[in-house]
């Protein structure tokens, strides 16, 4: 029951990142051209240097370098980490932003590659999820437990590797992510027709 309201109070922590990327969405930032270069390189710049202050409390306490703060100052510390996520977050939406301005003006086949996996991206989010339960889980066949961890990247890059290439023969096909379409028919679904 303790991980459930745990899991519960990190959900509704959550939300004003999920309320920030819906924001983003609407403002339509990962399609801002090169005019607005400045602007995301400056929000960049800015969300990753606070992202990385804002956790250095809490980084010196995790490798025991800050030992036996007070109560207070750990809840700070823990409070100070959440809003420099967030802020690193915006760092990261205005780098990869600024990415797809330069992709875009040089495109080749690894942008193609992550423009196609980037269509299916829920797909993808699920099916490595997935993967990554069954491979990892000690329940499953447990190789965190068992293998150090650049065997565990390897393996990580190797799934990550396998959904690329899913996704480009996806697109090939002309299919579309299987998740995808059913998030959108569940979106777009017409009212429900009333009961008389």
């Amino acid at each position: 029951m303790s991980e459930w309201a745990v899991g519960t109070i990190r959900l509704f922590g959550l939300m004003p990142a999920v309320l920030f990327g819906v924001y983003a969405g609407r403002r339509s930032v990962l399609t801002w051209g090169p005019e607005r270069k400045r602007v995301l390189g400056l929000v960049a710049v800015a969300g990753l240097a606070v992202g990385i202050l804002a956790g250095v409390p809490l980084a010196l306490m995790a490798a025991s370098i800050w030992t036996d703060p007070a109560l207070g100052i750990s809840a700070i510390a823990g409070m100070l980490h959440l809003a420099g996520g967030y802020a690193a977050a915006a760092g990261y939406l205005a780098l990869f932003a600024l990415i797809a301005v330069a992709a875009r003006q040089t495109p080749g086949p690894i942008v193609k590659a992550l423009s196609v996996s980037g269509q299916r991206s829920l797909t993808l989010y699920l099916s490595q999820s997935l993967l990554f339960l069954v491979l990892f889980d000690p329940d499953f066949f447990g190789l965190g437990d068992n293998f150090g961890v650049a065997w565990n990247s390897a393996v990580a890059v190797g799934v990550w590797t396998v959904g690329v290439l899913s996704a480009l023969l996806m697109d090939r096909l002309s299919v579309r992510g299987p998740a995808e379409v059913l998030l959108r028919s569940l979106t777009y679904r017409s009212a429900w027709p009333r009961s008389r």
